[in-house]
């Protein structure tokens, strides 16, 4: 007698959206995860001055932005008036860094899934950590990445 056997795939994830498409990070590359077909993506969050929960990988805003320096020397306001298109189209663009609650609100209503890697904001780990938290703590129609399932970045 022949036995089936079923295949468990992981989960297909698109780092901070789809980065190659779209430039990282972003509303749009993160929608664009969505278009395509992907269910989860990754993303990095850090907190700004005034302390809201924004999209950044790096350190400084230098490599994604026009702006440069540390995200958390500036509030949400003026990070949001800063270019975040520009390093990868190159050219002038209408992109933004996005807030953390934005790109939540975008996944309820993608039915979309999140991986939060929180990203070093050095000496404000802690209100990092808290911040992201306070932010996320009653949502539920989003699904948590457990660190015991595979998973592969795309």
């Amino acid at each position: 007698m022949k036995q089936k056997k079923t295949l468990k795939l992981p989960k297909l994830i698109g780092h901070r959206g789809v980065k190659d498409l779209c430039p990282e990070n972003t509303l749009e590359s993160i929608t664009r995860a969505f278009e395509i077909g992907l269910n989860f993506v990754e993303i990095d969050v850090k907190i700004s001055k005034d302390k809201v929960p924004i999209l950044l990988h790096d350190d400084t805003l230098d490599r994604t932005t026009n702006g440069s320096g540390l995200a958390i020397d500036y509030d949400y306001e003026n990070i949001k008036k800063l270019d975040a298109g520009k390093f990868f189209y190159k050219k002038n663009t209408n992109i933004f860094v996005p807030k953390l609650e934005d790109i939540l609100n975008l996944c309820i209503n993608n039915n979309g899934n999140l991986n939060i890697e929180l990203k070093p904001n050095k000496n404000f780990e802690k209100e990092n950590t808290y911040q992201i938290y306070k932010l996320t703590k009653n949502i539920n129609k989003i699904e948590i990445i457990s660190n015991d399932e595979k998973k592969i970045s795309i």
